[in-house]
């Protein structure tokens, strides 16, 4: 009898988070797992090894049908093994509770991302008003970096969640390690990278182009950065473009302040399904976050020969680009001028960008499908192992 296991997504696809989960269930399906995903709203997608449910739309959208609706699935269809990537204590004390499943909270971010989200949202709001931004640089300062009220609440929603969970995945070994610092223990915490395809034959005759991939959310992904260091150096290299592709709720502002300040040679090109099309001829990728778990488009990148820079805003980003100069460029966490200065100088060192294509392609081998699948199948035996003796 197959082993089955089943994801909850409260969208299904929508970004990142759910890319991975279809990767894993295409490796453990061809290993005897059933998948199933649980899902609040269910959109079209191609994978032909999910069975996806979506939670019924004949009872009232509440939070305790959506969990009744969960357990009952997974009590009727005998899941062994239930993941998900929502936090929510009450939830999981409840599935714990009344199912038998091994229960895996995956955290496809860097831990306390919610506190670090919540405070730049609430720098977003304070842009356009002069009493919200005083209240930001005063009380929200003081709370979130010297009180630590930010970290303190969810620190306490991390703990509750460990102990109704059989593991807590994370993104590289820097997370487990400071999670760990949280929790009596670290024995259920396990580090399983993202996977990523190496492209057969990526095209390494590149245009003089730099790109940014990704949603155009302020709190999070900041590329009006981008566009401030693009200012600062489009006029001494006129023969590169900057292409700005995907879309999000900044999108307007990005463009209205690229009118603004005169840009030249700038495209937003909006969500595409195709970004392979523009990672094939871009040189340059260029990530200006204030923090990241895992970012995909980095790892995108690499495996199409791009070169990634970014701001080392995170332990998964210096995973991913670390050594410094060999898989990618990494730049003290919000220092645009320095930036700026090695955008600059990586353009002017044709030998430096060659020798970090070179790396790149081979760096991406360590993320393929297959050994991260099978970090993930060994999980699942573990787990189910366990519950066995």
């Amino acid at each position: 009898m197959n082993k089955k296991v089943a994801f909850y997504h409260n969208a299904f696809p929508y970004g990142g988070g759910e890319r991975i989960t279809i990767d894993i269930a295409n490796y453990i399906y061809d290993k005897g797992y059933e998948v199933y995903v649980i899902t609040s709203n269910l959109n079209p997608h191609t994978s032909n090894h999910i069975k996806a449910v979506e939670v019924t739309k004949q009872i009232p959208h509440t939070e305790q049908n959506t969990t009744n609706f969960i357990i009952q699935f997974i009590k009727e269809n005998h899941i062994d093994i239930f993941i998900t990537l929502e936090l929510n204590t009450q939830f999981l004390y409840e599935v714990k509770k009344r199912t038998q499943c091994k229960i895996i909270y995956a955290l496809h971010n860097v831990p306390l991302w919610e506190a670090i989200d919540r405070y730049y949202k609430r720098k977003e709001k304070s842009r356009h008003s002069i009493w919200k931004s005083l209240k930001w640089y005063t009380l929200t300062n003081l709370d979130y970096h010297l009180f630590k009220k930010y970290d303190k609440k969810y620190i306490a929603i991390y703990k509750q969640m460990y102990q109704n969970v059989d593991a807590l995945t994370v993104l590289c070994d820097a997370y487990k390690k400071q999670l760990a610092t949280y929790f009596e223990d670290d024995k259920r915490i396990h580090v399983i990278t993202n996977p990523e395809y190496p492209r057969l034959n990526p095209n390494l005759d590149k245009k003089k182009q730099i790109i940014y991939s990704g949603r155009l959310l302020y709190s999070h992904k900041r590329v009006d950065r981008l566009l401030t260091i693009w200012k600062k150096i489009y006029e001494k290299i006129p023969d590169w473009e900057l292409i700005i592709v995907g879309d999000g709720p900044e999108r307007n502002n990005l463009e209205r302040l690229a009118k603004k300040w005169d840009l030249e040679r700038i495209y937003f090109i909006g969500y595409t399904p195709h970004v392979d099309n523009y990672y094939k001829d871009a040189s340059i990728l260029c990530l200006t976050s204030t923090f990241e778990g895992w970012s995909l488009c980095l790892t995108e990148a690499q495996a199409n020969g791009v070169i990634p820079i970014s701001f080392n805003c995170c332990a998964g980003i210096e995973a991913i680009l670390g050594p410094n100069k060999v898989n990618g460029i990494l730049v003290p966490d919000g220092d645009i001028n320095a930036f700026a200065k090695e955008l600059i100088e990586l353009i002017n060192n044709p030998q430096l960008m060659e020798e970090i294509r070179k790396n790149v392609l081979k760096k991406v081998l360590t993320y393929s499908p297959e050994l991260v699948g099978e970090k993930w199948l060994n999980l699942f035996n573990t787990l189910l192992e366990n519950s066995n003796n």
